[in-house]
């Protein structure tokens, strides 16, 4: 194929019907040689987590299927501003509108799904001499200021370590800022946690703090700020 090695599709089969690696779970085996070889892959039957799988656990082995993938998947960029995401994956158990529960219950509308992180495979760099560290980074169906679903962030604390600073990326943009940007977030977080909470931007040549919210009360909070001249 010479230069169009790309446009060469090596199918692979998540049931591990003649498929090298098996499929299943060690589907990232056979994507890993076919990156390799700097070719596409086409992936057929990814339901194989729904079909065989513990439904009752669905999205954590969801998020474990897909984040063995994550290595040799591009990460694409979201469109143009306004980026607006509750992190919804078209299903939960609420339905909220700015904080306001309007319904309870099980509900799926798959035209409702959000935006969501780009950074599946690893959303934050853990680092056991940190003081802080965030362990856990899900889609909470259970939760929602907006949509159905919110971000939960779980970590924990290590008295004495080398920095106080741990970060979740969030999304890989790829988009012309103007001034002024308005910038807005709502977060709670557990009484008495101690945790303040930095939104920034990060560039190839500088990171840029958007939003401080460290004069916000504490529980819900809404946000908004001009981003400074570069």
């Amino acid at each position: 194929a010479g230069g169009r090695r790309g446009e060469v599709y090596v199918g692979i089969d998540v049931f591990g019907r003649g498929c090298f690696g098996g499929g299943g779970y060690n589907s990232d085996k056979a994507l890993q040689v076919i990156s390799r070889q700097r070719l596409s892959a086409a992936l057929f039957a990814p339901g194989w987590v729904f079909e065989t799988q513990d439904k009752a656990h669905f999205f954590q082995n969801q998020d474990k299927f897909w984040t063995l993938l994550s290595p040799y998947c591009p990460l694409s960029a979201p469109l143009p501003l306004p980026i607006v995401s509750s992190f919804g994956r078209g299903c939960g158990n609420v339905v909220a509108i700015d904080g306001k529960v309007v319904f309870e219950g099980a509900w799926t509308n798959l035209s409702a799904q959000d935006l969501q992180p780009s950074f599946n495979g690893k959303p934050t760099d853990f680092d056991p001499q940190r003081a802080i560290n965030v362990n856990g980074v899900t889609v909470n169906i259970s939760s929602a200021f907006n949509n159905g679903a919110s971000l939960k962030l779980q970590g924990r604390f290590r008295k004495g370590g080398s920095t106080k600073l741990a970060v979740v990326r969030l999304f890989k943009v790829d988009v012309s800022l103007g001034d002024p940007l308005l910038v807005a977030y709502t977060f709670s977080e557990d009484k008495g946690s101690g945790v303040r909470h930095y939104l920034q931007l990060k560039t190839p040549k500088k990171t840029v703090v958007l939003l401080d919210p460290n004069a916000a009360h504490a529980g819900e909070s809404s946000l908004k700020s001009r981003l400074p001249h570069w």
